[in-house]
């Protein structure tokens, strides 16, 4: 990782130029993808696991030429949507234009661009974290812009996807590309490491697959063949102020669960009362 600012300086300048340059042949593929079979599923997963109502504000890191960021205002978020590429968000400002709609656009580091005042219900980061000099900066910064109790969409290429195909060439001398090849397990840890709690993630080939319930060989198989991998986070910390969310994580798709609990601020049994009435709350029948 790159952590000097002269050095990410000169990484980013490079990820511009290169998306500056791609800007037009971006745009274009992605404007097909937008109305692709798939895309409503892909955003109806992506905003429920979110936990986004209509009015929730969500920050769009790495937005590109602005699809995402302007489904989402579609569906009626309030976007802040922000990329490196000054190129990229000039055809962002124009389709939001012809469609009507209104996003806070951004250019930047998608770190920097964040203000002291930004608080948002989610945060959604799509195929840039390989382009980051720096993971754990970027990660600190939307820590600090996230509202309590929000959550966190990330995705990367899988370890064998297309996107990493050249990833041997990081050995040779001047190789400038700006990748920093992160892989989904490594995603997993460096959330984990900084206290993040995933509760989803799923394999861009498979956007209805449940990969919570795999064990860990075949949850490795999955993210080594996944076009893209992404995971939905939330903070460990932010755990007891949301128990109605962990229910609907732990039950979701579930007709039984088993639930053990011990720490020494509550004894085991005051945590089961708690966690049965959240579960009584969602019109559940409780035996505890």
């Amino acid at each position: 990782m790159v952590n000097q600012p002269e050095q990410r300086k000169q990484w980013l300048d490079r990820v511009r130029e290169n998306w500056d340059e791609r800007s037009d042949w971006w745009d274009s593929m992605s404007e097909e993808n937008a109305v692709s079979a798939d895309r409503a599923v892909d955003l109806d997963r992506t905003i429920d696991r979110l936990r986004l109502q209509p009015g929730d504000t969500i920050y769009d890191a790495g937005c590109g030429s602005g699809q995402f960021a302007l489904a989402f205002a579609e569906r009626g978020l309030s976007v802040t949507a922000a990329d490196l590429s000054p190129a990229m968000i000039e055809h962002a400002r124009q389709h939001a234009q012809n469609r009507s709609l209104s996003v806070d656009w951004r250019v930047g580091d998608l770190a920097d661009v964040l203000q002291r005042s930004d608080r948002f219900q989610a945060i959604h980061a799509r195929m840039c974290l390989q382009l980051m000099p720096d993971l754990p900066r970027v990660l600190q910064h939307f820590e600090r812009a996230l509202a309590p109790g929000g959550r966190l969409f990330t995705a990367v290429p899988g370890a064998n996807s297309p996107i990493y195909s050249n990833h041997w060439q990081r050995f040779l001398p001047g190789d400038h590309r700006g990748m920093n090849y992160v892989t989904p397990w490594d995603l997993e840890r460096l959330l984990n490491h900084f206290g993040w709690r995933i509760v989803d993630e799923w394999s861009g080939n498979d956007l209805t697959g449940d990969a919570m319930r795999l064990d860990e060989p075949e949850l490795r198989a999955l993210q080594t063949n996944a076009f893209t991998w992404a995971i939905i986070s939330e903070r460990k910390d932010s755990i007891g102020r949301s128990l109605g969310g962990f229910v609907d994580d732990t039950l979701r798709d579930r007709d039984v669960v088993t639930i053990a609990a011990n720490t020494p601020k509550l004894s085991g049994v005051d945590q089961l009362r708690r966690v049965a009435a959240a579960v009584w709350s969602t019109g559940r029948d409780v035996d505890l």
